[in-house]
């Protein structure tokens, strides 16, 4: 409202509140209002008129001293606007008009129910309906809603008497709805309402990367706020887990591990606690901690040592060899047959095992399949071993393993005939003890290197072609790789490696020329070696 007066600037009249009392008959029944109306003061001012207008009447004006008016009017629909006055009787401009209906209620929430609580599948909003009292003649409501942690703040009209919120779960909640357009009653009667969330994500505890465990960790669950954790040893006495430490509400992500505790088996348990959210299940993780020394420096030796351990149990290796054959052989039973050539051939191999500290024996088997072509015919022949494995430390960085047991061999004798100037091929299979030593030196993390050492002895004749015994006379191999741990599981070899494989036989009564046949192949072998632990 502006006012046009020489004694006061144009101000305009603000409104402060309307408050409305109800008086009732002695049938008590409503029949009108009390009304108390108050705006800011006007400098200047020595009176006001406030004029009252009922929807299908004539208006009223009442002239006060001061910025409050109280009035009692019969139940209704009114505009009421003021005008300042000031010492001269001069009159401002009438401020713009107000709605005042004293026919309106406060409004009647009718759901969710006070102090209501809301179990959500979901762990970001869940959909909340909202319902109240509808009044005749009114439009559209006022709703608001405002969470403990002033996060969510939200006013917005509503036509109607209900209204579905998607709200953020894990909050507690205060709403109000009020008429809307009017300076109706504010509602004086908020309601709370709670909202859970479901449960945390279980805790991904991450395995200590060795037994020299300094600390344990685990990946935190979105909205988790802190954690219930048990930490156990296994008590070989009892065949039972002992607590070692415990705690409710430890707010960290992970736990510091005393290096004062002793070594063995032990577990962790995890639960993940957040605010107006369910618990999440149980995480447990079981792991080793190393006896005796878990300093530094021992830590370093069994990170380098890492690159040459196969120490965790189960392990299993493909590998290809391309080769080089150098081959030699004599038969007396064939018109003094002898033969000598050079030819690329390959050989695959596949292998199995096992190996698991701190046992320092395991065993391990291999497959070999190999293959040479002469006269433009591939002969496939094959070898097999099966070995226990003795590994035993050598100094700080190296490592010595002895392999014993048996193999098969298969070897292809090839024989030229020089009146049809052609050759044959046939299979001498044999049985017998075999030795390996091989010593591992890590240069560090990942690289290190491997020599080997082998020697086959044949005490048994599986088949020969002239069904005669065989001569003992033993192959040998000798190899040298290098190796690259890949991943913690997986291990590639790199390396060349020697191998003479020699099979003598007696000949047949009566041959000429000689009485034992024979035939070596030299082979030169690089090694492409794949091995990983399962």
């Amino acid at each position: 409202m502006n006012y046009k007066s020489i004694y006061f600037s144009k101000q305009n009249i603000s409104f402060l509140f309307v408050i409305l009392f109800s008086i009732c008959s002695s049938a008590q029944e409503l029949t009108s209002k009390k009304v108390e109306i108050e705006w800011d003061p006007i400098v200047g001012a020595k009176s006001y008129e406030v004029e009252i207008s009922p929807q299908n009447g004539s208006p009223t004006i009442q002239r006060v001293t001061g910025n409050i008016v109280k009035l009692q009017i019969p139940l209704g629909v009114y505009n009421f606007r003021v005008r300042a006055l000031d010492s001269r009787g001069t009159r401002t401009e009438w401020s713009e008009p107000e709605n005042l209906n004293t026919l309106i209620q406060r409004v009647q929430k009718l759901s969710p129910k006070e102090e209501a609580s809301f179990q959500s599948t979901t762990e970001a909003t869940e959909a909340i309906d909202f319902k109240w009292q509808d009044q005749p003649g009114v439009e559209s409501y006022e709703f608001s809603i405002v969470s403990g942690d002033q996060l969510v703040k939200e006013t917005e009209i509503v036509n109607g008497s209900s209204l579905r919120k998607n709200l953020p779960v894990g909050k507690i909640y205060m709403w109000t709805v009020k008429v809307a357009g009017t300076l109706a009653p504010p509602d004086q009667q908020p309601r709370n309402l709670t909202i859970l969330g479901k449960a945390l994500d279980k805790p991904e505890i991450q395995a200590p990367a060795n037994s020299f465990v300094r600390d344990l960790e685990w990946k935190a669950p979105k909205y988790a706020e802190s954690y219930k954790f048990l930490l156990q040893r296994f008590n070989r006495k009892t065949n039972k887990w002992d607590n070692v430490l415990s705690q409710e509400q430890h707010k960290e992500n992970s736990i510091e591990f005393d290096g004062r505790l002793p070594g063995g088996a032990y577990r962790l348990l995890v639960s993940a606690r957040g605010s107006l959210r369910g618990n999440s299940p149980t995480a447990n993780i079981s792991f080793n901690v190393k006896n005796g020394d878990r300093s530094p420096a021992a830590e370093e030796t069994f990170e380098i040592r890492q690159s040459i351990d196969r120490i965790s149990g189960w392990f299993s290796s493909l590998s290809y060899l391309m080769t080089m054959f150098d081959y030699k052989s004599t038969n007396y039973d064939r018109a003094n047959s002898s033969l000598s050539y050079s030819a690329i051939g390959a050989t695959g191999r596949i292998g199995f095992g096992f190996l698991k500290s701190p046992a320092n024996w395991g065993f391990h088997g291999i497959l070999d399949i190999s293959g040479i072509k002469v006269d433009n015919k591939t002969t496939t022949f094959a070898s097999t071993e099966a070995n226990a494995v003795h590994r035993q430390t050598w100094g700080r960085f190296g490592e010595i393993r002895n392999n014993l047991g048996f193999y098969y061999k298969e070897l292809p004798e090839t024989v030229g005939f020089a009146s049809t100037q052609s050759t044959s091929t046939e299979l001498i299979k044999i049985l017998g003890p075999h030795y390996g030593f091989e010593y591992w030196r890590a240069l560090d993390s990942q690289f290190g290197l491997q020599t080997n050492a082998h020697i086959y002895l044949p005490l048994m004749k599986m088949k020969t072609p002239n069904d005669q015994a065989i001569v003992m006379t033993p192959s040998y191999q000798l190899g040298l790789l290098g190796s690259y741990r890949w991943q913690p599981n997986l291990t590639a070899l790199l390396g060349y490696a020697y191998r003479i494989d020699q099979i003598k036989y007696k000949a047949l009564p009566g041959a000429v020329n000689g009485d034992t046949n024979n035939l070596s192949i030299a082979g030169h072998y690089l090694n492409f070696y794949l091995e990983w632990d399962m």
